[in-house]
């Protein structure tokens, strides 16, 4: 004997067949919060002093990133990147934002001298930690970016 399964969505249709009146109709929306789930990150620009990614945002909920952090096998990628005078970043619902590292901080020149391979290419991951506000509540996400660097231009592909 099959037992047919149950689901707390029919119980309005239960009722309706119990009591004869016409089923009540659920207005359902469907609502994705802001989190690391909800959110992708690509390189934008990683060649020589330059770097930056796009941080696209699948929620229904705008957020905001105080700072981000780049990392290859778990050692800093130079000091964390904020916007300046102690502003945020808003990333819109359903949009997207490209963060662009200073200059200064070498990103590329820092993974190369780490790997510590100067010709050829190679295979990386490089994770981000991005420190944010989400409903003035903070939260840490995290993302990894597989890619292959070309040692010798400072050039980095990202793939995921």
């Amino acid at each position: 004997m099959v037992t047919p399964s149950y689901s707390p969505f029919m119980e309005d249709e239960i009722n309706a067949k119990i009591s004869g009146a016409a089923p009540a109709t659920r207005n359902v929306t469907a609502f994705l919060l802001a989190s690391q789930d909800a959110m992708d990150v690509t390189i934008n620009s990683a060649y020589g002093e330059n770097f930056s990614i796009f941080v696209k945002n699948e929620a229904d909920e705008d957020f905001s990133i105080s700072g981000v952090l780049a990392q290859y096998e778990g050692i800093d990628l130079g000091k964390i990147n904020s916007p300046q005078g102690g502003a945020l970043w808003l990333v819109p619902a359903k949009n997207g934002l490209v963060i662009s590292w200073p200059t200064n901080l070498s990103i590329m020149n820092k993974l190369v001298s780490l790997k510590g391979q100067f010709r050829g290419q190679f295979s990386v991951n490089v994770d981000f930690v991005f420190h944010c506000l989400v409903d003035d509540e903070h939260k840490t996400f995290r993302k990894r970016i597989s890619g292959q660097v070309d040692a010798l231009n400072r050039h980095m592909i990202g793939y995921i």
